[in-house]
């Protein structure tokens, strides 16, 4: 299940953005989230949502003291189901700027 990472490379996003990715989930578990995230000022809130529900714990971009200073977030036991499904990285709220942060890519293993 998206062992590759996928690229995001998003930057100076804002709650109300999302990021949309088709895939194939090959059998239902839970899997780990990591997020590669960064931001010079504090971040805001984002989650992961499957076919438009929620499936994370809303999961907060801390300050990494660069827009290119790049931390890797990790949210444990995300429970998702087989098939062709939709996932959906929403940002839900802004920080400092109403940014929530800049995007690099995301893995689910």
């Amino acid at each position: 299940m998206l062992r590759r990472r996928r690229r995001v490379r998003r930057g100076q996003t804002n709650p109300g953005d999302w990021l949309n990715y088709t895939v194939n989930i090959a059998s239902s578990g839970s899997y780990t989230l990591r997020v590669r995230v960064a931001t010079a000022v504090g971040g805001g809130v984002f989650h992961l949502a499957v076919d438009g529900h929620r499936v994370t714990p809303l999961v907060s971009v801390p300050e990494t003291e660069g827009w290119q200073t790049w931390q890797t977030l990790e949210v444990p036991a995300v429970k998702l189901p087989q098939g062709l499904h939709t996932l959906q990285l929403v940002m839900d709220s802004g920080g400092y700027y109403n940014t929530v942060g800049n995007f690099n890519w995301f893995s689910l293993q």
